[in-house]
């Protein structure tokens, strides 16, 4: 996985727009990942670049990532624990929705 993800990256920094479907990329994966549509029963929860943007976003919402977890399992725990509807009271679906100023306000790595 981590090969191909390398062979994408040098198909998008060539102009392509690259689409990846994965299923719980290791953190080597996830690490080589720069923006994330993350969709959860049909629902965009989040659209926007990974790294302390995306961390941001689930701090903002209520739902801070320990330490001890790296995003993408973090994510996973969020998504399977709550449901669609504890995520839109959140504010992370729905007009209280935020992505677009937490991905605006908060600088790149």
């Amino acid at each position: 996985a981590e090969s191909l993800m390398d062979v994408l990256k040098n198909i998008a920094k060539a102009g392509a727009t690259v689409i990846v479907v994965i299923h719980q990329p290791p953190p080597p994966v996830v690490r080589k990942i720069d923006n994330l549509l993350l969709l959860v029963q049909g629902e965009k929860l989040y659209d926007g670049p990974m790294g302390q943007q995306l961390e941001a976003r689930f701090n903002e919402c209520g739902y801070p990532k320990p330490a001890d977890y790296n995003i993408a399992d973090w994510i996973l725990q969020v998504t399977q624990v709550y449901t669609v509807e504890e995520l839109k009271e959140a504010g992370f679906i729905g007009e209280k929705s935020k992505v677009n100023e937490v991905s605006n306000t908060v600088k790149p790595r």
